[in-house]
């Protein structure tokens, strides 16, 4: 009989966010199938330079969080932008965020070569249309 060293969880408990990374690593591999899958279908050069060009958080947004209700995405604060607020309780839908060499260089800071080598890419968290609600006017 296997001993765990971690505490048991409560049922009711949110993952946490090894266990969301952990999530969103294994529907980036769907996703990367995916994409081998769409390139050998491709008919074209157009074809596949478009599904080239698609990013592994194109992939996973368009083919497996895209749905009748759920057809546009944004952070929350891209929400608010929107003039909408997301309802609270919402569960967000996971992506890779931007690395912070590239946040860096995308603010004039100069990065070293090393950086690129342990890229770290953090999650980011968007929500659907169906999770929002016009914001009252403050």
């Amino acid at each position: 009989m296997e001993t765990s060293t971690q505490t048991p969880r409560k049922e009711n408990a949110k993952p946490t966010i090894q266990e969301k990374r952990a999530y969103l690593k294994e529907l980036s591999s769907q996703a990367t199938e995916l994409r081998e899958k769409l390139l050998h279908e491709a008919k074209n050069d157009a074809e596949i330079q478009a599904i080239n060009d698609l990013s592994i958080n194109d992939i996973i947004v368009n083919h497996f969080y895209k749905d009748s209700a759920n057809t546009e995405f944004h952070t929350f604060k891209g929400w608010l932008k929107e003039g909408k607020a997301v309802r609270k309780g919402e569960t967000a839908f996971l992506v890779w965020g931007r690395p912070k060499a590239v946040q860096e260089q995308e603010a004039g800071k100069q990065t070293t070569g090393e950086e690129e080598e342990d890229t770290f890419f953090p999650v980011s968290f968007i929500f659907s249309n169906a999770q929002v609600i016009d914001r009252k006017n403050d």
